[in-house]
């Protein structure tokens, strides 16, 4: 756990101390282990995983298994209370409750929220995540927005494009708007 802290240090200045990431950055707080451990991976192996590979190649480049495996753990731990001995799995963990999230100009969360039911049996109810598909919640409403947009527009985003892409191709700005509004408000 040590050494996975030690080496977030170069994470802060985009991610957050505690993951909480900002504008273009990623919530990474809360992610799974094995979803950060993918994600670094990738970026070490030149894959191209969104719009922020050039920022992270460079970062992932030099790391180890070891190091990519310390920072999953680490960056898995983030927004866990510390003192809470019950947690046992990190894909169960709960983070602190998000700042308020961004508001994107025409969203209305409770469109949202319907629209929402299309992305439940990957993303979860709330937005928590589920072994490979990644946490949303507590991703602010420009991040989910650009996200939408980019599977929308057929731009490899990562490796669930594959699965993203169909359902995002059908899209409006609006319906994007809608659930980026919702998703910030987890």
């Amino acid at each position: 756990m040590e050494r996975g802290q030690e080496r977030y240090a170069t994470c802060v200045s985009c991610h957050g101390a505690e993951g909480e990431g900002s504008g273009i950055f990623p919530k990474i707080a809360g992610q799974s282990a094995e979803y950060i451990a993918e994600r670094l991976s990738q970026y070490r192996a030149g894959e191209t995983v969104g719009p922020n590979t050039p920022l992270m190649a460079p970062h992932a480049s030099a790391l180890s298994d070891e190091a990519i495996a310390d920072l999953a753990v680490y960056v898995a731990t983030l927004g866990e209370p510390a003192d809470d001995p019950a947690v046992e799995d990190e894909a169960a963990v709960e983070d602190e409750p998000a700042p308020e999230a961004e508001p994107v100009a025409a969203g209305d969360a409770e469109r949202g929220q319907q629209r929402y039911a299309t992305c439940v049996s990957c993303h979860g109810p709330e937005g928590q995540g589920m072994g490979i598909f990644p946490k949303i919640a507590g991703q602010s409403a420009e991040y989910i927005a650009e996200r939408l947009s980019q599977y929308r527009a057929g731009e490899t985003v990562g490796p669930n494009t594959p699965l993203m892409a169909p359902h995002a191709s059908a899209l409006s700005d609006e319906a994007i708007a809608d659930l980026a509004a919702y998703v910030a408000s987890f």
